[in-house]
């Protein structure tokens, strides 16, 4: 059925990273969303330089934090829930875009 094979995707657009050097984010962006909701969704932030993902698992919370390099990457969620893509752009390589496509 179609709901069985829908996908959820988010892509979160984080705008203001400082330099690579500080590490740190703006809080602020855009969130633009398609597909249906089906269960509850990952938690995806952005703190001291690092993007953590958390995801509920058989009543526990899993969480899994990557370093941000400021180059492209691509990760699975904690509890394989799904894929990060990370993709920079800007004139500085300091805007990102964050996609999570849940399976």
């Amino acid at each position: 059925m179609l709901w069985n094979k829908a996908k959820r995707t988010v892509f979160i657009a984080i705008i203001g990273m400082s330099a690579l050097s500080a590490g740190q984010a703006i809080g602020g962006g855009y969130v633009h969303f398609t597909g249906a909701l089906v269960e509850g969704p990952c938690k995806v932030t952005m703190k001291e330089g690092k993007l953590i993902s958390s995801c509920l698992q058989e009543s526990h919370q899993v969480s899994r934090a990557r370093q941000v390099t400021y180059q492209n990457d691509s990760f699975m969620l904690p509890a394989d829930a799904g894929q990060v893509d990370i993709e920079w752009f800007g004139p500085h390589n300091n805007w990102g875009k964050v996609t999570v496509d849940y399976r």
